[in-house]
């Protein structure tokens, strides 16, 4: 099937940090804002033509705010692991900053070579608190992939940044929880003194809330 559309393929260019990337690519699909369940669909079905054209490389092309794209990309990490799919065959590139998100799945021969940057993590735009993760449940379609490195990237990239941690536990498990959260902070390069946890009543459900903070402007 790829070798068949591959001679179809037109060349495109991304333009992406100052840098000029030109290959070979065929889209399988693009869409804006949707929904959990529509996204774990698209994911699937991208996953399945991956499956059948092995000598493609897969890549996904992300545009809309910068913390759009970021948010988007760990949804559709989120959907590969509820589906335990591979999570590195997967290459990101994050486009040019735009008002709306718009997403891209393509494939490209894995001759091309395919330079993606990695992206800095800094939010310079950020007016309002963000919360980065949803309830750790999994009985959502595609939970976003949250882990502390991932926080860590956005502290340490905007050290002007303060962050927030509301936690639903009983009180000795809070402890436990600070403790530990704690110490992988500080061992990630984030000082935890820049970081407040807070407990909430325990209502049955454990849930966790992480938060950036930016710093108020003048």
């Amino acid at each position: 099937m790829f070798s068949f559309i591959a001679r179809r393929v037109v060349v495109i260019t991304i333009i992406l940090s100052c840098c000029l990337i030109v290959f070979p690519q065929m889209k399988i699909d693009d869409f804006g804002r949707i929904s959990n369940d529509e996204l774990l669909a698209r994911v699937e079905n991208f996953q399945q033509i991956l499956s059948k054209n092995e000598d493609a490389d897969a890549l996904v092309v992300l545009y809309g705010t910068r913390m759009g794209q970021y948010l988007t990309q760990r949804r559709i990490e989120g959907c590969n692991m509820m589906r335990r799919y591979p999570l590195d065959r997967l290459k990101y590139v994050f486009g040019p900053i735009e008002h709306e998100p718009i997403t891209k799945f393509y494939l490209a021969p894995k001759n091309a070579k395919i330079t993606v940057d990695q992206p800095d993590y800094k939010l310079p735009d950020l007016q309002k608190p963000i919360e980065l993760n949803n309830a750790f449940s999994t009985d959502e379609f595609c939970p976003l992939h949250f882990d502390l490195d991932w926080f860590s990237h956005f502290m340490n990239a905007n050290p002007e940044f303060r962050g927030k941690v509301m936690i639903d536990s009983p009180p000795g498990e809070f402890v436990r929880r600070v403790k530990n959260y704690r110490k992988k902070l500080d061992e990630l390069g984030t000082s935890s003194s820049r970081v407040k946890f807070l407990r909430r009543s325990f209502l049955r459900e454990r849930d966790e809330q992480w938060w950036l903070i930016p710093s108020k402007r003048k």
